[in-house]
C-alpha cells in the first residue's frame, strides 16, 4: 500500500492549518499510520486536536496513551463490546469523557 511521506504530510498540515483532524482506523493494522500522521500533525500544529474512529478504537485505552490522538470515538456497539475497559480505566486513573449516542440500534 502506498502512503503519502512524511514530509508531504507535513507540508500538508503546516499549510492548511486545520483545527480539527479525523483519522479513520477501519483495520488494527492501521495503528503504526495513525500513531504517524498523529505525531505529525501535532509536530506541525501542537494545537489542533486529532480525532480517531473505527475499529483500533476499540483499544482506545491504548490509542490515548501511545500516540498523540485526543479523542476516539467509539460507536454505541463497539462501546458495549468495551465496557469492561471502564475498571482498567479506573485503575490507572485515566481521565476520560465518554458520550454515547443512543441510535437506538442496541435496544
Amino acid at each position: 500500500m502506498l502512503y503519502p511521506d512524511d514530509d508531504f504530510v507535513e507540508n500538508y498540515f503546516r499549510e492548511t492549518k486545520p483545527d480539527l483532524v479525523g483519522l479513520s482506523a477501519v483495520v488494527s493494522t492501521s495503528y503504526l499510520q495513525i500513531k504517524r500522521l498523529a505525531s505529525i500533525i501535532k509536530k506541525v500544529n501542537p494545537g489542533t486536536m486529532v480525532v480517531c474512529g473505527g475499529y483500533l478504537t476499540s483499544a482506545a485505552n491504548t490509542v490515548l496513551r501511545k500516540t498523540e490522538v485526543d479523542v476516539c470515538v467509539i460507536g454505541d456497539g463497539g462501546f458495549n463490546m468495551n465496557i469492561q475497559e471502564l475498571q482498567t480505566l479506573v485503575n490507572y486513573k485515566v481521565s476520560v469523557k465518554t458520550f454515547i449516542l443512543n441510535n437506538h440500534i442496541y435496544g
